[in-house]
């Protein structure tokens, strides 16, 4: 039916969402529209996870002007955010020291154009934030709300299983919705717009669905208040008027809404997860080799700690225009009352003149939970079970 569903990110749904209420699948939609941007991400940096930054001592590797592109996006925009660290009262005891060191990561390495992210622990509060409300170009990030919508429709149909077959319209001119077509079984388009990027099944997705339906679920169904899905995907990104926005508060709150169990059950959660990317990236595996080495654990106990690190996202990219939203669960310790530790996040890089050569946003989530895996490493090597 679909190449892969990943039983770890089964486990990371179900267990975030079993001790929470689960809200009804919700209502079927139906008709067509449709959405999307080039679907790439910058190539991967992995420094040695004791360097990765604090607040205070960033260091700047050579900034460059991006390569030529046809879909690079100059930006007029120049300097950075303004808005201070977002820190409610429910945040981390230390919010305002990582979200300082988080813009202090974003600042070294982007050149104009603005920035943001949000992090949260899921069922606890803020562990970083920065301009958590500013608008940006989501590019392909934003295929998570179609995902979302998708899934929802699967979990109210009589026969879930049967719905993840049903047959979607594929167009050769994904831009147009014209020409050739064939069709292919809804969870393999799923799978292919989410882990490969695929904009023309994206948009295939957006046809099938309907665009108002998808951003009925946004707002109607996640609570989301800066996000909208206007226009295919790969198809003039944020040339477009309107183009498609969201915010890193709405996307990071699409992640925690589905990981609480308050916009699929536990079930549907996995399939959620399960169509989804999930290795975890170089700089995340180096920052937990580096807590490793700091807290001089054994390192059979840090490679099982890695190896059960479980991540669900989806990154976008347009030119300067860089995005990422996801889910994260560490691995929890066998010792009775361990803490949570799982996350949702996004964070966003909108229209930069230049970033630094190697530069990756899904790095800006490891600077901010760095604290947070050498927490977890200390808990899991105390009883790893």
């Amino acid at each position: 039916m679909f190449r892969r569903l990943r039983p770890a990110a089964i486990g990371l749904i179900a267990l975030l969402a079993a001790t929470h209420c689960t809200a009804s699948p919700g209502t079927a939609p139906t008709g067509p529209i449709s959405t999307t941007s080039p679907a790439t991400t910058a190539a991967p940096i992995d420094p040695a996870a004791s360097s990765i930054p604090e607040a205070s001592t960033t260091t700047a590797p050579p900034v460059q002007a991006t390569t030529s592109n046809p879909d690079a996006v100059s930006s007029t925009t120049a300097g950075t955010p303004t808005q201070s660290p977002y820190c409610p009262n429910t945040s981390d005891a230390r919010c305002e020291t990582v979200s300082a060191a988080g813009a202090s990561y974003l600042e070294a390495r982007v050149i104009g154009g603005t920035y943001g992210f949000q992090v949260l622990r899921i069922g606890g509060g803020v562990v970083g934030s920065l301009n958590p409300d500013l608008a940006f170009y989501p590019a392909s990030s934003l295929k998570v709300l179609q995902h979302l919508h998708a899934i929802r429709w699967v979990a109210a149909q009589p026969d879930p299983a049967a719905a993840l077959t049903t047959p979607i319209l594929i167009y050769e001119d994904a831009c147009t919705g014209q020409g050739t077509s064939w069709t292919e079984p809804l969870a393999g388009v799923l799978e292919a717009m989410m882990v490969d990027s695929d904009n023309q099944r994206a948009n295939a997705i957006q046809d099938y669905f309907g665009r108002a339906a998808i951003n009925a679920t946004a707002v109607d169904v996640v609570g989301t208040s800066g996000t909208v899905l206007a226009h295919r995907f790969g198809c003039g990104g944020p040339e477009n008027d309107p183009a498609n926005r969201s915010t890193a508060r709405d996307l990071s709150r699409i992640y925690e809404r589905v990981a609480l169990g308050e916009v699929l059950d536990a079930e549907a959660g996995g399939v959620f997860a399960g169509l989804m990317l999930g290795p975890a990236w170089s700089s995340l595996e180096s920052a937990v080799a580096a807590g490793g080495e700091v807290l001089g654990l054994e390192p059979a106990t840090v490679e099982a700690f890695r190896a059960g690190i479980d991540l669900a996202y989806k990154a976008g990219w347009w030119g300067t225009n860089l995005s990422i939203g996801g889910l994260l669960r560490l691995p929890a310790a066998a010792c009775e009352g361990n803490p949570s530790r799982a996350y949702a996040f996004a964070a966003f890089v909108d229209g930069a003149d230049a970033v630094a050569d190697g530069f990756d946003v899904k790095d800006l989530v490891t600077v901010v939970l760095r604290e947070e895996i050498r927490a977890a490493l200390l808990d899991f090597s105390s009883c790893p079970g």
